[in-house]
C-alpha cells in the first residue's frame, strides 16, 4: 500500500507556505519516507499493515526568513592566506548565520545584529562575492565585496622615529598583511624587527624596532608569499628625546599616578627614561607607542610651579620649563552624567584636576549625602552616588587638607528614565543580541530595568555609565515596528517610538507525536 496521508499533508504545507519543489526532498528507508525542507525534517511516514504513522510539524509555524543586507566589509581586502579578522556591516543579521567568501566558508562567525565578525578563509588572489545566509536559509550577497592579494601595502607608520636603542610597539598601517601561514617579516635598515603581530584584519602590524645607529632607514615588509613592499627612508633613529604634550598641567601636592607625556625618541628597549619634577624623580615610568609616549607617577612636592625634565637612558634630555603646578585646591570641570536614579547608581565620573590621590582620597557629597565609594585618578574621580530623594543638589569635592570645589546644583536625582536612542534601530525577527539603548537615569538598584519590545521582554539587560546606557538582547518578534519600553525598578518607565523588526520568524519544526491513521484495504 502507499502512504497517502503524508502526501496530502506535504501538499498542504507546500501550498500554504509557498515552498518550492527544489527545496523539498524525500528519502525512504525501512518502509518510512522522510520529507525535508532545506535540510530540516518536516514530515515522516511509516507504512505497515493496514495503518500508517504520520509525523508532522505544526504547519502554522513554517514561515519565511528575515531579509538582511550587507553594506560593506572592513577591511575589504586581505592576504591570500586568510585567517584575518573581517567585520561585515549591514542590517538585520540573525544571531546564527553562515558566511562565505567566494563560496568558501568563513570561520569564527559571531553576529551582533548590524555587524558580523568572521575569520576569512584562504583563497586564491582575486575579487570575490561575500554571502551571508541566515538561519532561515535566506542569503544576501555583496558582489565583489572582498579582494584577496599576496601584495602587502603600506600607508603610514607610527611613530616615524625612535630611539637608537630600539623601541617597542610601533604600528604600521596598510593592507594585505598576512596572518597565515605566518606573519610578515619586517626589517628596518636591513635589521629584523621582533614580536611582529598582524592586527586589524591584516590592516596593521605591531612590532618592536631593533637597535640601530642614528640614521634614516628604509622599512621593508615581506609576506610569506615572498611579495614585499618598501617604505623608503620611512624611519629615523635618534637618541635625543622631545616632549610635545603633557596630560595635566597641575596636580595635588601628594603626587598622582599616570601623568602622560607625549613626544618622540624616548628610550625603551635600552632602558626607560628618568622623569623629574622640580628635581624630584617620578616613579613607575612606562614607555609606549614606539617611544612616543610614557606614563609616570608624579612625586610629592611642595606647592608651586616646577619644570619637568626627561632624561633618556643614554644621557640626552628634554625639559619643559615651569610646566607643572602643585596645589591642594581641587577643580571640578564637568560630570559624565548630570542625573541619576533615586536608588543610587554606579560609575559617575567627576572630571577636573588636583584631586588628592596618594596622600588620601577626597570626600564627595551630593545633595548633602556622602558618597561612600570614591576612587581617585588625580584628574578624575569615580564615585557611586548613594540613594537620595528626588531633587537637584550641589556636588562638593573636598581634599584631605580642607580645600574644596563645589558644582552648584550639579546633579539631579530622579526615578524617571529617559531614552534618547536605540541602536541598531532595526533587527531580525529572529532576535538580535546587544541592542544598545542610550539615555539616562536607568536604574542599578535594587535591580536593572526591564525592557520590552512591544509586549515581549528582552533579556540579559546590563546597565553602564552611571545609568546612561544599557545593553539588551532583543527577542524574536513578528515583522513590524514596535515601541521599546524601559521600566526602572521604581516602576517608572520610558517609551521609545519604535524598533523595527524585519521579515518573519524562521521555521520552528517541532515534530508532534505520531498520528495513527487507519487506511482502508
Amino acid at each position: 500500500m502507499t502512504c497517502q496521508a503524508i502526501h496530502s499533508i506535504i501538499t498542504t504545507i507546500k501550498s500554504r507556505h509557498n515552498i518550492n519543489d527544489n527545496d523539498l526532498s524525500s528519502s525512504t528507508s525501512n518502509g518510512c519516507t522522510t520529507y525535508t525542507y532545506k535540510g530540516i525534517t518536516i514530515g515522516k511516514a511509516c507504512c505497515a499493515g493496514n495503518s500508517e504513522q504520520v509525523h508532522q510539524p505544526d504547519t502554522n509555524t513554517l514561515r519565511t526568513g528575515a531579509p538582511h543586507t550587507i553594506s560593506y566589509l572592513d577591511p575589504s581586502s586581505g592576504d591570500i592566506g586568510g585567517s584575518n579578522n573581517v567585520s561585515i556591516y549591514g542590517e538585520n543579521f540573525d544571531k546564527h548565520v553562515t558566511v562565505a567568501f567566494g563560496g568558501l566558508p568563513a570561520t569564527s562567525v559571531t553576529s551582533y545584529g548590524n555587524m558580523i565578525s568572521v575569520s576569512a578563509p584562504a583563497h586564491a588572489a582575486g575579487t570575490v562575492d561575500i554571502s551571508v545566509t541566515n538561519q532561515c536559509g535566506v542569503t544576501a550577497t555583496l558582489k565583489n565585496g572582498y579582494t584577496y592579494s599576496a601584495q602587502p601595502v603600506i600607508s603610514s607608520l607610527s611613530p616615524e622615529s625612535g630611539h637608537t636603542g630600539g623601541s617597542k610597539n610601533l604600528t604600521l598601517y596598510g593592507s594585505n598583511f598576512s596572518y597565515f601561514p605566518s606573519v610578515p617579516t619586517v626589517t628596518l635598515g636591513g635589521k629584523k624587527a621582533t614580536n611582529v603581530t598582524t592586527e586589524a584584519g591584516g590592516g596593521a602590524l605591531s612590532f618592536d624596532a631593533p637597535a640601530h645607529a642614528a640614521a634614516t632607514v628604509d622599512l621593508v615588509v615581506t609576506n610569506p608569499s615572498g611579495k614585499s613592499v618598501t617604505l623608503a627612508k620611512g624611519y629615523s633613529y635618534s637618541s635625543t628625546p622631545s616632549i610635545t604634550y603633557q596630560s595635566d598641567v597641575s596636580g595635588h601636592i601628594g603626587g598622582m599616578e599616570n601623568l602622560i607625556l607625549m613626544g618622540g625618541n624616548f628610550s625603551d628597549s635600552a632602558g626607560v627614561p628618568t622623569v623629574a619634577f622640580g628635581g624630584v624623580a617620578g616613579s613607575n615610568v612606562s614607555v609606549y607607542g614606539g617611544g612616543s609616549a610614557l606614563f609616570v607617577d608624579t612625586p610629592a612636592h611642595a606647592a608651586g610651579t616646577v619644570s619637568i625634565k626627561l632624561t633618556n637612558s643614554d644621557g640626552p634630555s628634554a625639559t619643559l620649563s615651569k610646566a607643572y603646578a602643585y596645589t591642594t585646591t581641587p577643580v571640578i570641570s564637568f560630570l559624565s552624567a548630570a542625573s541619576g536614579d533615586t536608588h543610587g547608581s554606579q560609575d559617575l565620573v567627576i572630571y577636573g584636576a588636583n584631586f588628592a590621590m596618594k596622600s588620601g582620597k577626597p570626600s564627595v557629597t551630593i545633595g548633602g549625602t556622602t558618597v561612600t565609594s570614591v576612587t581617585s585618578y588625580g584628574n578624575a574621580l569615580f564615585v557611586d552616588p548613594a540613594a537620595h530623594a528626588t531633587g537637584t543638589g550641589s556636588l562638593i569635592v573636598a581634599n584631605p587638607e580642607g580645600p574644596s570645589a563645589t558644582l552648584t546644583n550639579g546633579y539631579t536625582y530622579t526615578a524617571q528614565p529617559v531614552i534618547s536612542s536605540v541602536f541598531p534601530g532595526t533587527g531580525s525577527a529572529n532576535g538580535t543580541e546587544n541592542v544598545i539603548i542610550n539615555g539616562y537615569n536607568f536604574s542599578y538598584f535594587p535591580g536593572v530595568p526591564t525592557v520590552k519590545f512591544g509586549d515581549t521582554p528582552g533579556s540579559n539587560v546590563t546597565v553602564y555609565a552611571n545609568g546612561q546606557s544599557l545593553f539588551v538582547d532583543a527577542p524574536a518578534h513578528a515583522a513590524g515596528s514596535v515601541p521599546v519600553t524601559v521600566t526602572n525598578s521604581s516602576g517608572s518607565s520610558a517609551v521609545f517610538k519604535y524598533y523595527g523588526y524585519t521579515g518573519s520568524v524562521c521555521p520552528v519544526f517541532n515534530i508532534t507525536p505520531a498520528l495513527t491513521i487507519l487506511m482502508q484495504q
